[in-house]
């Protein structure tokens, strides 16, 4: 297995590829697995980290989606619990069932609406449903998360499941490189190559390579230009799985035709600490002042409330929670929550965009909108809302295959639609068949029988079966390989944060094994300090930057470099004034980083 950036980039030079993905997001590392499982040679560049876009910011669940049912997406809720299924088993360490209250208000009319709504979820479950719904009375919904009248009448509780969507989309790419793909992030395609009207591949930048240590963090010019050195990288089939970058790519194929609108919706969440909104289950807030949904999802250690639904118009790369966002998130969940959120108690903001599509011309494959508002002839829609969540696979003459739209929870149904798009546009055939929904991701096999003895495990490294668990739950059976690290050096068994369960030895961890490039790649998305630290992690930034350079090849110039960047980027989660302490975190920033507290790149 190729384990080094240095060795992948090396592939992607040398090699020919049958497939490559452009986007390493849930969907382009779904693909890249789906494609490696068929035998395919597979490669994956990424302009970011793998999850550093969209699909590290998503409410955090894995579901089929209560709210779709109003809208009549019958088929589209069933496919979603069918994957929930899934998940939880190929994934079990990552995928957990979670309860969920239903607050009702009103007379026995709105509580028979809603309980005939849960039981047709239950019965789109079918045999996998995580249990049936039940009534829950006054007393147990105090218990369970208080709420304010009239929402404190009871309701129901029914079960979705939840994950770290950033470690999710990491696993699925591992998996695939365990079995050969080739991934390499901080890589950026600058135009697609063609013979003969066909794309045969990209020519890719390395963005790293671009930074230069004596401009500062920022970084400047470098070997290949202003922008870094510039390489070809060769494929018989590429797919765009770019999320709202999709256009992006579609316009460099200048004779393929943009073949449908994407249309970026905004969703926008706050994080909240567990002693400030101690619920024991999630919440749905099924009534908002524009008809939107909320959830409050109790998140490791911390509760996550989102999201907003909104059309967005801005810097793709830089999408922020405005102060109108969070204002509108408090003030709706404040509507149903007994205790009273205020800016005060956020940790956190991060909004991230969904990149749902309004089709204007082409062949489409995949899912399906029965609504008709995204086919070609259906009625324009305005607003993200009403928009569909189903994905569409787009074919260009060039043989360019593009996917879009979609959710977290369905990107393996998204990807084995682009793969099959993908050998239909080449004529390709895969040397085997695959079944991903079989296909344990890494750190599966084994997780259950290691997870039934988590406090021998702690005694046995040398540590406490409390962090034992927590590697477990992160790192299903590598949780082994941590702990070898820990007991080999006992030191590595301190906490990252105190209020935090991370210790040491994930970041070494991480380091070796975990496609890690820059420090914002672990105290981010290996970790999710970013989100969960009040000190967005810059407290421990040095620490870790000192601790990983050995395994990276940093020298102290690359080290203060790199903790001068994840400043930078973790300046934007206080940069907004959403400070605990009440201090202005602003600093002089302009206007856009005022806005936001955490950024999604």
């Amino acid at each position: 297995m190729i384990r080094t950036r240095h060795d992948h980039l090396h592939a992607l030079k040398t090699q020919t590829f049958d497939l490559l993905v452009i986007g390493g997001g849930i969907t382009g590392v779904g693909v890249a697995l789906d494609a490696t499982a068929r035998g395919l040679r597979v490669a994956l560049i990424e302009k970011g980290d793998i999850a550093s876009g969209t699909s590290s910011w998503s409410t955090k669940l894995v579901h089929g989606g209560v709210r779709y049912l109003e809208q009549y997406d019958f088929p589209m809720v069933r496919e979603g619990l069918r994957e929930r299924h899934t998940l939880i088993h190929i994934a079990p360490y990552l995928v957990r069932r979670l309860s969920f209250l239903y607050p009702v208000k009103g007379g026995p009319l709105g509580k028979a609406f809603v309980d005939s709504g849960l039981w047709l979820y239950d019965l789109l479950a079918g045999r996998r449903a995580l249990g049936l719904h039940h009534r829950v009375g006054r007393a147990e919904e105090a218990r369970e998360a208080p709420l304010k009248a009239p929402w404190d009448g009871g309701g129901f509780s029914y079960y979705d499941s939840q994950t770290d969507d950033a470690r999710l989309a990491l696993a699925v790419m591992l998996t695939a490189v365990e079995r050969g793909a080739v991934a390499a992030t901080y890589t950026e395609v600058t135009d697609l190559i063609k013979e003969d009207g066909r794309v045969v591949g990209v020519h890719v930048r390395d963005t790293l390579a671009a930074r230069d240590l004596r401009t500062g963090p920022e970084g400047a010019a470098d070997v290949g230009g202003a922008a870094g050195p510039v390489f070809l990288v060769r494929a018989r089939t590429v797919v765009n799985a770019t999320g709202v970058w999709m256009g992006h790519i579609q316009r460099m194929d200048a004779d393929g035709g943009i073949k449908a609108q994407v249309v970026p919706s905004k969703g926008a969440h706050i994080v909240v600490p567990f002693d400030r909104l101690p619920i024991k289950t999630a919440v749905i807030m099924p009534e908002t002042s524009d008809g939107r949904v909320l959830f409050a999802v109790p998140w490791q250690g911390r509760v996550v409330v989102g999201t907003t639904d909104q059309e967005y118009r801005g810097d793709f790369d830089r999408p922020t929670a405005t102060d109108a966002e969070v204002d509108f998130i408090l003030a709706n969940a404040n509507d149903y929550l007994e205790t009273a959120l205020t800016r005060d108690d956020i940790i956190a903001t991060y909004a991230g965009l969904r990149p749902l599509i309004r089709i204007q011309d082409t062949t489409v494959s995949g899912g399906q909108d029965p609504g008709g508002r995204n086919q070609p002839g259906g009625e324009p829609s305005t607003g993200t809302k009403d928009l569909s969540r189903n994905h569409v696979v787009l074919s260009s003459p060039s043989g360019l295959v593009s996917i879009g739209g979609g959710k977290l929870t369905t990107y393996r149904l998204m990807a084995h639609d682009a793969v099959e798009a993908a050998l239909k546009a080449t004529g390709l055939e895969a040397p085997r068949r695959a079944d991903t929904s079989t296909l344990r991701l890494t750190g599966t096999p084994g997780y259950h029988e290691l997870s039934r003895h988590a406090r021998a495990l702690g005694a046995h490294y040398g540590t406490t079966p409390a962090v034992a668990r927590h590697l477990l739950d992160r790192y299903g059976a590598h949780a082994l390989a941590v702990l070898e690290l820990i007991a080999a050096r006992p030191a590595l068994a301190a906490p990252v944060v105190p209020s935090l369960g991370y210790v040491m030895a994930e970041a070494v961890y991480s380091a070796r094994h975990e496609l890690v490039t820059t420090l914002e790649d672990i105290l981010a998305r290996r970790m999710r300090l970013n989100l969960l630290d009040e000190e967005h992690g810059t407290g421990v930034a040095h620490r870790i930057a000192e601790l990983v350079a050995p395994e990276l090849g940093w020298d102290e110039a690359w080290i203060v470099a790199e903790v001068a960047r994840y400043r930078d980027y973790a300046h934007m989660a206080e940069g907004g004034g959403y400070r605990r302490d009440g201090r202005d975190g602003r600093d002089g920033r302009d206007a856009a980083a005022r806005e936001t507290v955490a950024v999604a790149r």
